[in-house]
């Protein structure tokens, strides 16, 4: 053990400072001793070194639990959607014969409608925050039970939506920054396209522009908020942190590796647009997310150990 210890501090000094390039030097070589099967070149960059740890990680018994997972998600998802499409529509025929009486129809449907986003929220936030927890714990852990994707369901769900909403609103203003420009931009761009009359494939120009807006805002809306990037990690590693310490101490924490962090995820975008095509999403998102599940972990790894170091 004071060998290993001996090693480690070695190669801190090697890598001059590259903290992230040490924490995955020393996770491969747990790896490697855990497993000698698994080979990783050692000029490999340390986003690769993540991917093919992640995929190890799924490959180790938990492939089929992690698509059942997604499938799980999708089931609900599609099952509320549906479910508020029918809500939706039957509050379209209730307000209809009220519309003299009301003034604006869409209006106070729209209104209600909006309303509705509250329950789904509070229906699909602990599941979600389940699976995340599920997927953490595949990064960390080998044959990691089905169960575990309903985890704040049957226990703990008050403190997840809590948690969940409480690092939400740490992230408000990046919301208001990101989205309701992009909402003004869409205004204007559908008032100057119907002023104008542009070419006959205006439409299709329509959605270029709409995706592109879609794609610019979410890149500066992650870029803003990757340094909350462990708040749910760093709770599921400890469910006792209060909410403002989760986020405080993911800020602490990310000060070093948002580059990195942010390198990682535009990595992984080629496969996040593939999930367009619906089918390859039971893949990539189990994929993805223990991909970011592990990057999470090393990086609360290393910093705990730099804290006992300093300590």
């Amino acid at each position: 053990m004071q060998d290993f210890t001996t090693q480690t501090k070695a190669s801190t000094r090697r890598v001059s400072g590259n903290t992230l390039r040490f924490a995955l030097k020393l996770c491969t070589e747990c790896t490697q001793q855990n497993n000698p099967d698994t080979k990783e070149c050692p000029n490999m960059n340390p986003e690769k070194k993540i991917k093919l740890q992640a995929k190890n990680a799924l490959n180790e018994g938990n492939q089929v639990t992690a698509v059942s997972a997604v499938f799980i998600i999708f089931a609900v998802f599609i099952a509320v959607f549906y479910l508020v499409t029918g809500i939706d529509s039957l509050l379209a025929a209730v307000l209809e014969p009220l519309n003299e009486y009301l003034g604006s129809e869409l209006f106070v449907q729209g209104t209600l409608s909006a309303l509705l986003i509250i329950p789904c929220l509070i229906l699909l936030v602990p599941l979600v925050m389940g699976v995340m927890r599920f997927f953490y714990k595949i990064a960390k852990e080998k044959n990691v039970a089905f169960s575990e994707v309903f985890y704040y369901i049957s226990k703990r769900y008050g403190t997840a939506l809590g948690v969940f909403f409480r690092i939400a609103l740490r992230c408000l203003w990046q919301i208001a920054i990101c989205f309701l420009p992009s909402y003004l931009e869409l205004t204007l761009l559908t008032y100057f396209t119907a002023e104008k009359e542009k070419l006959a494939f205006s439409d299709h120009l329509w959605y270029l522009v709409v995706y592109a807006l879609i794609f610019v805002h979410l890149y500066i809306f992650l870029r803003l908020t990757v340094r909350y990037f462990l708040s749910f990690f760093l709770y599921f590693e400890d469910e006792t942190i209060s909410p403002r310490d989760l986020c405080d101490i993911s800020c602490r924490y990310m000060d070093r590796f948002e580059k990195n962090v942010m390198k990682l995820i535009t990595f992984l975008f080629p496969w996040i647009i593939s999930c367009i095509l619906i089918f390859p999403c039971l893949f990539v998102i189990p994929y993805v997310f223990t991909t970011l599940s592990t990057s999470a972990k090393w990086i609360i790894a290393l910093n705990h150990q730099k804290k006992n170091e300093d300590e």
